[in-house]
C-alpha cells in the first residue's frame, strides 16, 4: 500500500510539473483588442527570452514593422511587413484582431493585412515564440 502510495505522488508530482508553467518563463500571450504604436509605450512585443521582437521600428520619416534580433546593439531586422511600401506615420496601429495582425490605417488610410489567419480557424491570441 505504501509503495502504491509512492507510486502515486511521484507520478502527480511529475504531471503537476509538465502542466503548471514555471514562474521563471512567461508566456508573453498577446491577446485580441492588443495594439501597438509608436507614439505609446507599447512599441513592440518581445518574445519571452527577449531574442526577437515585434513591432515599430523607425525607418526614414517614418516607421516600418518588422521583427528584429533584441539582443543585438542595433537590432538587426530580421523580417519586414511591406518592405517596398513607404514607412507609415507615428499614427499608425497595428491591433490582433480574429483575422490577424491589421495595421491601421495604412498609408491610404485602409486596413492592411500584416498576417492573416484561416477564415475556418480564426486567430483567438498570438505569441513571439523563442527558437
Amino acid at each position: 500500500m505504501a509503495t502504491s502510495i509512492a507510486l502515486f505522488l511521484l507520478f502527480a508530482l511529475l504531471f503537476a510539473n509538465q502542466v503548471i508553467p514555471e514562474k521563471n518563463h512567461p508566456t508573453n500571450i498577446i491577446r485580441l483588442g492588443l495594439r501597438l504604436s509608436p507614439k505609446s509605450n507599447s512599441t513592440l512585443w518581445a518574445s519571452t527570452s527577449g531574442h526577437f521582437a515585434f513591432g515599430f521600428y523607425p525607418q526614414g520619416k517614418g516607421f516600418a514593422v518588422g521583427i528584429w534580433l533584441g539582443h543585438e546593439p542595433d537590432h538587426t531586422i530580421v523580417w519586414t511587413a511591406y518592405r517596398n511600401s513607404p514607412p507609415v506615420s507615428s499614427e499608425s496601429v497595428i491591433e490582433l484582431t480574429k483575422d490577424g495582425l491589421v495595421l491601421l490605417p495604412d498609408e491610404t488610410g485602409k486596413r492592411k493585412l500584416i498576417a492573416n489567419t484561416s477564415p475556418e480557424v480564426p486567430a483567438d491570441s498570438a505569441s513571439m515564440l523563442n527558437p
